[in-house]
């Protein structure tokens, strides 16, 4: 069917189908889906448009022309106009589009960033600034294990690392990137970290869940207390009959009450007043107790003047938030500390090197792990590098996959064994604590030299290419 377009801004991407979005998007100014009324081809669409590598793809205005009246808030927070009639809303696509079109010429390239973290808060905030979004609300989510959605986020993730959405949310909390405001709190599982779970009693003893419940029968004129099975005699049901005086039980309240109840295991037979709560994951099968659950509070997010900028300049993170680990100096000590070195070396007779060593697909573990245990890795990296030096030797982190090394007062042959072993070493701390993950590691090994100004050299080391 021909749609006019006559009141539409030009220059508009027309998508009917999933199989669009093959297609190429260079040059529009927008997205607009119609005649696509199931919503989990809508999904489909936004999210590979959403989540293009091609940040001018990305951040397209998308219209979504359709006969539903809602979406799924999850979706709605990733679709910027929902529309009934293109032609008396036309106007009203125009106008977002050049607003969005507009936020977008105002930003800076976006720059590279070293950490798979770093890189989608990026993308988030600038998704959010163009947008002029102030307050970031979680959505319930219809499209996965986690109870909330932070789409505005999510839309940038790896499917498989969306579930370390809070942690993600916590680092730009700890960079000053949002404020936060208190909104629930969801329990996931400690396996898998989904919060698809079905909640059952389970025995203590064996953890079956198969289990008969009774009432317990107080029988007030001869104070016996037991489950209602024992007030039961085979033929006569109907009635309740003590088994300590034989009285039949006639009137709940008067003669007799059921002041609590009993489980008995089919399994094993024990009989329990408090059963355990278990939560079995419909993500991975673990079952969990529910007291080992991991708590998550779930909060809405407004946006600071830190985040606009950075947005803006296309950058958030510096990566000096790892100047702080033991045993380290930031980058400017570091290099004030090579100059004074390069000083010294004009007077006195001896040798030193600087080095960097770097861990080449670290990361990819980074990807894994979440930004809590980066720190914890690198703190251990960076003690068994200090174990291996002199206490004068000097350590600085230039990014989350390179650290500097000053060798004070060695000779060549003694500085390549020292960084050898410090290979070997980083190798097997990864190896041993993250099963099945090989770390790749290159150094440069330069010699100081006092011809030659200080700064240069601690540039020239980053430049030129380590080797294995």
């Amino acid at each position: 069917m021909a749609i006019d377009t006559s009141n539409l801004p030009d220059s508009l991407k027309f998508i009917y189908s999933h199989l669009d979005v093959r297609t190429d998007f260079a040059g529009y100014s927008g997205v607009v889906i119609t005649d696509v009324d199931e919503v989990d081809q809508i999904r489909y669409i936004v999210r590979k448009i959403r989540s293009n590598n091609d940040e001018k793809i990305s951040l397209l205005p998308i219209i979504l022309h359709t006969s539903l009246k809602t979406l799924p808030s999850s979706l709605e927070n990733m679709v910027d106009l929902l529309i009934s009639d293109l032609v008396s809303q036309g106007m009203q696509v125009a106008d977002v589009v050049a607003g969005i079109q507009t936020a977008i010429q105002r930003m800076a390239p976006i720059q590279k960033a070293t950490r798979y973290e770093d890189h989608v808060l990026t993308r988030a905030l600038r998704f959010v600034y163009t947008r002029n979004r102030k307050t970031l609300n979680p959505a319930i989510n219809d499209d996965g294990p986690v109870g909330y959605v932070h789409s505005f986020l999510t839309q940038f993730m790896d499917r498989e690392y969306s579930l370390d959405q809070y942690d993600m949310l916590k680092l730009a909390l700890r960079e000053g990137l949002f404020t936060s405001e208190f909104v629930d709190v969801i329990y996931l599982c400690n396996k898998c970290h989904s919060g698809a779970l079905m909640y059952r009693e389970a025995c203590p003893n064996c953890q079956s869940t198969h289990l008969v419940h009774e009432d317990i029968i107080h029988h007030f004129p001869c104070a016996y207390v037991g489950p209602q099975q024992d007030f039961v005699i085979a033929g006569q049901e109907q009635d309740l009959i003590c088994p300590k005086c034989d009285k039949r039980l006639k009137h709940i309240g008067v003669d007799y009450d059921k002041p609590s109840s009993i489980f008995t295991c089919q399994k094993c037979d024990q009989r329990s007043q408090h059963p355990v709560v278990v939560a079995k994951c419909c993500t991975c099968l673990h079952d969990n107790p529910v007291e080992h659950l991991i708590k998550r509070e779930v909060f809405k997010y407004h946006i600071t003047a830190k985040a606009v900028h950075n947005a803006v300049q296309g950058t958030i993170f510096s990566m000096d938030n790892y100047i702080n680990i033991p045993g380290t100096l930031p980058k400017d000590v570091f290099q004030v500390l090579i100059r004074q070195e390069v000083e010294r070396m004009k007077v006195a007779k001896i040798e030193s090197h600087m080095a960097a060593i770097e861990l080449v697909n670290l990361v990819d573990l980074f990807n894994r792990i979440g930004p809590d245990a980066q720190t914890t890795l690198l703190t251990e990296l960076i003690n068994v590098i200090r174990e291996g030096l002199k206490s004068v030797d000097i350590i600085s982190i230039e990014n989350s996959s390179i650290i500097l090394l000053g060798l004070l007062e060695r000779k060549h042959d003694e500085a390549i064994n020292i960084i050898s072993n410090l290979i070997v070493e980083l190798k097997r701390l990864v190896r041993d604590n993250y099963k099945g993950f090989e770390v790749q590691i290159n150094f440069n090994l330069n010699k100081l030299a006092t011809h030659r100004d200080a700064a240069e050299q601690y540039r020239s080391l980053l430049e030129e290419k380590t080797k294995a």
